[in-house]
């Protein structure tokens, strides 16, 4: 679900931490909904049951200086996503929405130009096949 961004911690229990280096808070929510989404749309049983996630984003250094300053940050965020209505994703300080409801995070654009032809070839041939996930 992290398609290859990031690592995924078990930290006990029903919680779980997520390291996406090189993410801002805004492209993490984006790996956090989408993981949210993901679990949420996988029906557990015969009956529909399925699993709602309540997740916490922080980033560093921007919400702390160190690493459990940052396990705090994601957890008060977490634990406002539950105090939402459960099943959302809330990043750290961010302000309180109207009505508690799924976000759709916005898209990063695509920067206008792009490669030369050229480039791409260059780009096609340096490329090595990788193996299919199982």
């Amino acid at each position: 679900m992290t398609k290859h961004k990031g690592v995924v911690y078990r930290v006990g229990g029903d919680e779980f931490a997520i390291l996406l280096p090189n993410h801002v808070a805004d492209e993490a929510v984006v790996v956090a909904e989408r993981v949210r989404r993901t679990v949420n749309g996988q029906p557990l049983t015969s009956r529909g049951l399925n699993i709602g996630l309540s997740m916490g984003v922080a980033e560093y250094p921007t919400h702390a200086k160190d690493g459990d300053a940052l396990g705090g940050a994601a957890d008060r965020a977490q634990y406002e996503s539950k105090e939402l209505g459960r099943n959302v994703v809330r990043s750290f300080g961010e302000p309180r929405p109207a009505a508690p409801a799924p976000r759709e995070p916005e898209r990063q654009q695509p920067q206008p130009g792009g490669f030369t032809e050229a480039e791409t070839k260059a780009i096609r041939l340096r490329a090595t096949p990788r193996e299919p996930l199982r």
